[in-house]
């Protein structure tokens, strides 16, 4: 499969080591090389007839299992950000199974975020929103240092946390998403965009606010043990 570096939609791929419980399983060799050009390998555990064509994939980005956080940030994230200060929506999804690592990728450890450098050089183990948010404001406050008397930039950061449970819409900034007034998602139309009605909105005016309300809905979502994962 071939990977369009000029859609708009972007496919990367991120490997992560084997867990401490993986590798007393006798697990620790991977199905899984990264190849250069952004591709990767899966490794079938048995001999097979098949074309070795067929286990070639193609993405927009690949990162091996000792990829940083900040690796995946400058690589594929900060573009996206740089992308919104132009005014252009922008959206990650971490798609993959339990214990596969999302996660990890998309918060991290949010209380590690170094504030005082930027976000692509920061080595702590901080995920995607956490730097996200920093570079937003970062990038937001330097433009507003750079606004003149007659050209005066002024800018409003709000934000909304949310959580799909079932066939549910909770509202995590809500102190009791479970007692909360129902929510429903609005379609857009050519003129306006999706919304979900009657969420709550909060204004934050740094990235610390806004990690704040992280760490507060985070601790309000839904979380049930399985087999893979005891806070899926």
């Amino acid at each position: 499969m071939g990977a369009d570096r000029d859609a708009a939609i972007k496919v990367a791929v991120r490997c992560r080591i084997f867990l401490p419980f993986e590798i007393k399983q006798g697990n620790t060799v991977s199905v899984v090389d990264v190849l250069p050009g952004e591709q990767i390998k899966i490794k079938p555990p048995q001999i097979t007839s098949l074309d070795e064509s067929r286990y070639h994939f193609a993405f927009d980005a690949t990162y091996g299992d000792r990829s940083t956080q900040a690796d995946v940030f400058k690589k594929s994230i900060k573009p996206l950000v740089n992308a919104c200060m132009e005014g252009y929506n922008s959206t990650v999804i971490a798609y993959g199974q339990t214990g596969s690592g999302k996660t990890h990728t998309i918060l991290g450890q949010t209380d590690q975020s170094d504030a005082t450098v930027a976000p692509e050089d920061d080595t702590s183990e901080a995920g995607v929103i956490p730097r996200a948010l920093r570079d937003l404001f970062r990038q937001l406050a330097a433009k507003q240092a750079a606004s003149t008397d007659t050209e005066k930039f002024e800018y409003d950061v709000n934000v909304q946390f949310l959580e799909l449970y079932g066939e549910d819409v909770r509202d995590l900034l809500q102190s009791d998403p479970s007692n909360a007034p129902k929510l429903r998602i609005q379609d857009g139309t050519a003129t306006k965009e999706p919304e979900v009605i009657g969420i709550k909105t909060v204004g934050v005016d740094s990235a610390e606010d806004a990690l704040l309300c992280l760490t507060r809905g985070t601790l309000r979502r839904v979380t049930r043990a399985t087999a893979m994962n005891a806070e899926s």
